[in-house]
């Protein structure tokens, strides 16, 4: 995921250590993960949405192990949305383009369409 442009310098804030100081106390120096008891502790941001006004619940403290993974988790989830997003689009616009923009019900429209994705991706004889 991409991190917000304010990203870098707030995390090198006071601000940010004293969030994270205190997250880190709260959780009894304890990743909230895999249970390990470590100082060496990072706050994980689930999410950017109010970064800078974060509540307890958009952090996690976590070991460095299982933040790396949540990291990876939270830029797979952004690309499953994009790639969702991307789908119900085209879905939108197939259905657009064969039945008119103000059509109120398609029946069978999704299965049509995932058959046309077939042929599309795989050429009409599934090669």
């Amino acid at each position: 995921m991409q991190k917000p442009p304010n990203y870098e310098k707030y995390i090198e804030s006071v601000r940010w250590r004293n969030i994270s100081d205190a997250m880190k106390k709260h959780a009894n120096y304890t990743c909230a993960r895999c249970n390990t008891r470590t100082t060496v502790l990072e706050v994980h941001h689930k999410n950017y949405d109010r970064l800078g006004k974060e509540r307890m619940s958009d952090l996690e403290v976590l070991c460095i192990p299982c933040h790396n993974i949540a990291d990876r988790k939270r830029v797979e989830k952004r690309e499953e949305r994009g790639k969702q997003r991307s789908y119900d689009k085209a879905f939108a616009t197939y259905v657009a383009t064969k039945y008119g923009d103000h059509v109120i019900g398609f029946p069978d429209a999704d299965e049509e369409f995932e058959r046309w994705l077939d042929r599309k991706h795989y050429g009409e004889f599934g090669e």
